[in-house]
């Protein structure tokens, strides 16, 4: 053993005195709760019910992702795990709804695991977003993106990005303006 007064000094005992219980004395009071007291750490689903979400009053609003659709026949599926999203426009909708809604739950479960954002512990990824990742106090807002398309007979890939502007309106976040920039084998397109 490496550091064997280290090592008794940790277990309580060494120097020729007796190791005393946890529970009589240290510092606070009462000494350490048993085990069993101890409450369990809260769930995910737990964090993100203490959210302060902004959901609309009803479920035939239109949705915050700017579809035109009533929230329950659009985003509303993809927030309550029922639905996965089957395209990148509608995972990119469902995301953008998510935040405006302050739903955390969908923006974990639509986050890949090779996205910097991405955390192990998702609890305390609920916790960052509820902090600093639900535009709160914002009055606009800008999205970048780029999407790389794939024709399915083979052929060339093409790829664009937008940068795109979102003003808060009455009811959410509207689509203001956006800038498209499209490279199409390596030639670039405005």
């Amino acid at each position: 053993m490496l550091f064997p007064v280290l090592s008794a000094c940790m277990s309580g005992g060494g120097f020729g005195r007796a190791a005393r219980p946890a529970s009589g004395g240290g510092f606070g009071r009462g000494g350490a709760r048993p085990a069993a007291a101890r409450k369990p750490p809260p769930s995910l689903e737990a964090v993100a019910a203490r959210f302060r979400n902004r959901l609309p009053a009803s479920e035939c609003e239109p949705c915050a992702c700017g579809s035109g659709l009533g929230y329950a026949a659009c985003c509303q599926p993809y927030h309550a795990g029922g639905a996965s999203p089957e395209s990148p426009e509608r995972c990119l909708q469902a995301r953008f709804s998510a935040f405006a809604y302050r739903l955390p739950l969908p923006l974990i479960a639509t986050t890949h695991r090779e996205n910097r954002d991405y955390r192990e512990d998702r609890v305390a990824w609920a916790r960052a977003l509820d902090r600093e990742g639900m535009f709160d106090g914002f009055e606009f807002a800008r999205l970048s993106f780029t999407a790389t398309l794939r024709p399915r007979g083979g052929g060339e890939e093409v790829s664009f990005s937008e940068r795109s502007r979102f003003l808060r309106g009455g009811s959410g976040w509207l689509y203001a303006s956006g800038e498209v920039t499209a490279e199409e084998g390596g030639t670039v397109l405005n």
